[in-house]
């Protein structure tokens, strides 16, 4: 084997070691936290779930670093700089297509960090089919850089087939979900459940939504706005 075949096959195992180190902590940075498996809206049901997912991550994490074995670890970790130049740059210097969510944080970033890269827009492909679920799913689905300068509190109130109450705070670019209504809120939003739904599915006209009165504001409209803006799709 010559050292050009011993190379690839050194740095082959090292992406799958730093995937692999990714995979086994990635689920307790993003989850242990109180919109994941302290989130007071999740169903135990979805909790055991995420937790099941999070165990699952770790095992297969640490069974493929232990596979790839020290033959790459230990020439990382003694000269970092030399596998990173040999490794990361050639990857974030190729020209290649990405694909991002319209107007998402990822998009920002894409453009400003490597504008040699072709950037394609997708849906985000998140169609919740229930309010709980939508009220879960905010957290993970919040447009950090989308939210700059915006600090407010939304009220939401869902009638109809489900109903639920829920209270929105973006402030200095976090977002907080909690149940019931929850303090003064800047602007109310109240909806049928079905047509809330249905609005976020893209099965139902907003405009014609609010013209008949199915989702009402109390507050101002910018508000809204500046509120969809988080949640590009």
């Amino acid at each position: 084997m010559n050292s050009t075949t011993n190379t690839r096959w050194s740095i082959g195992k090292l992406l799958i070691s730093l995937v692999a180190i990714f995979t086994a902590v990635s689920p307790y940075l993003a989850d242990w936290n109180e919109t994941h498996i302290y989130n007071p809206l999740w169903l135990p049901h979805a909790k055991f779930h995420n937790a099941q997912t999070m165990v699952l991550g770790a095992f297969l994490g640490l069974l493929a670093i232990y596979s790839a074995g020290e033959d790459v670890i230990a020439p990382f970790l003694e000269n970092r700089k030399e596998f990173l130049q040999d490794v990361l740059k050639p990857l974030q210097e190729k020209e290649e297509i990405i694909y991002v969510i319209k107007n998402s944080d990822a998009e920002r970033h894409v453009v400003k960090r490597f504008p040699h890269k072709t950037v394609k827009q997708i849906s985000n492909g998140i169609r919740p089919r229930s309010i709980a679920v939508f009220l879960a799913r905010m957290s993970g689905s919040f447009q950090r850089n989308q939210a700059e300068g915006l600090d407010a509190v939304y009220h939401f109130v869902f009638t109809g087939e489900e109903t639920a109450e829920a209270t929105v705070t973006i402030k200095n670019q976090q977002i907080k979900v909690e149940n019931g209504l929850v303090g003064a809120a800047n602007l109310k939003v109240i909806a049928g459940s079905e047509t809330w739904l249905g609005f976020l599915a893209k099965e139902k006209n907003f405009a014609w939504a609010v013209l008949t009165r199915k989702i009402r504001f109390k507050g101002s409209p910018k508000l809204f706005l500046a509120f969809g803006k988080c949640f590009p799709s």
